[in-house]
């Protein structure tokens, strides 16, 4: 580093405001445009809610249009401006559909012949080509939203060897 480095120094501040529903498989993005916090689904396919936080403050939304759902992928795209959501298990089974949310609703995308419905994919936003990227994720249905191993193999879910392992690679959870 040259003598016109800037060192930085990273600080943490505590928010004390009222904490957020609390939720398993949810998502969370950086919406940059606002300048705000989305969350949105987990804990059960039964109920999911849409919180902002705008730097002082939680608020939950209205969640019109999109079904509950968890263990789907989320990524804020800057090039659309909007927080975009794929796939998760909601309604009983598992979802191959995309949505964006614009900060005020929810907007059903026809994504045409895109990925096979799963749960608990890992995504990201590649910016240089401005697109969601898409990876893994348990392909198969099983029973009940705690997931199972794709090749339905024991403590799956899946029924103990109910049909072949998948060929897609497979991620559990949604980092890496």
């Amino acid at each position: 580093c040259s003598s016109e480095c800037i060192r930085e120094v990273a600080t943490w501040t505590k928010l004390d405001p009222p904490t957020p529903i609390l939720a398993q498989d949810g998502g969370l993005v950086y919406d940059l445009h606002r300048r705000r916090l989305v969350r949105f689904g987990g804990g059960s396919p039964q109920t999911a809610v849409v919180m902002e936080h705008d730097g002082r403050q939680w608020s939950q939304l209205l969640r019109e249009g999109i079904n509950a759902r968890l263990g789907f992928a989320m990524v804020y795209h800057a090039l659309r401006r909007r927080s975009v959501v794929f796939g998760g298990f909601g309604d009983g089974q598992d979802q191959s559909d995309t949505w964006e949310y614009d900060g005020q609703r929810w907007t059903k995308v026809n994504a045409g012949a895109g990925p096979k419905a799963r749960r608990s994919p890992a995504a990201t936003y590649d910016a240089g080509r401005g697109e969601m990227v898409l990876f893994g994720g348990i392909l198969r249905p099983s029973v009940g939203p705690a997931g199972g191993r794709p090749d339905g193999g024991p403590g799956g879910g899946g029924g103990g060897g109910a049909g072949p392992p998948s060929q897609e690679p497979t991620v559990y959870g949604d980092t890496w």
